[in-house]
């Protein structure tokens, strides 16, 4: 099966008595997620469990825990069942400030070159090779949103910065200048109490390491 068909079936679930809408559903049906956005939420989502630990111990300076959760972020890669697949990049790149620093990776990872930003989004590439590609550069983003919100003080700059990355991974006008619409704020925000669950269930993990 097609890797993005996988996804979709992933998105809402259909129990024999009664229509139930799963929560990735729910929340795909609240802020008026198209199907692609659907699944880049999904995708963008399980990326961001996987690499927040890291960032995490590498904010807190715990060496020991960071050499640790080094030796697992394959291990959760290779959880995800569609790493198999290939996919086409443009479909879950969609963020133009990540086109360079993909294009550096993948360059880094296959000695490959993109003469343009077209023929960056319409390479053809294993599911499992993009993750580990994207995994560094989200990462990263991380990191940065973790040290400028603990300047700032306060849970809540940090749930907003991340919400604000986690956004731009999926929507393709997040990132777009002017002065935001109704629509985009009530987005902007739904994206930041995403962050914050997904923050606060990897925590609870994290803290029991």
């Amino acid at each position: 099966m097609e890797p993005e068909l996988c996804l979709r079936n992933f998105l809402v679930s259909n129990p024999v008595k009664g229509r139930k809408i799963s929560r990735q559903g729910q929340f795909r049906n609240a802020i008026g997620l198209t199907e692609d956005e659907g699944i880049r939420c999904i995708f963008s989502s399980y990326l961001f469990v996987t690499t927040l630990p890291m960032a995490m111990a590498g904010h807190a300076r715990r060496a020991d825990l960071a050499s640790f959760l080094l030796a697992v972020f394959p291990i959760m890669l290779n959880m995800w069942p569609l790493k198999d697949g290939v996919v086409r990049l443009g479909g879950y790149v969609v963020n133009p400030e990540e086109y360079v620093p993909v294009s550096e990776e993948l360059g880094r990872m296959f000695h490959l070159h993109f003469s343009s930003c077209q023929l960056l989004q319409d390479h053809h590439i294993r599911f499992f090779d993009l993750m580990d590609a994207l995994a560094t550069i989200r990462f990263n983003r991380q990191v940065k949103a973790i040290r400028q919100a603990a300047t700032m003080g306060g849970a809540s700059n940090l749930y907003a910065l991340l919400g604000i990355d986690l956004g731009s991974c999926v929507l393709r006008d997040a990132t777009l200048p002017g002065v935001p619409d109704e629509r985009t704020i009530n987005r902007a925000t739904a994206f930041t109490f995403l962050a914050e669950e997904l923050f606060k269930r990897t925590l609870s993990i994290y803290n029991q390491l």
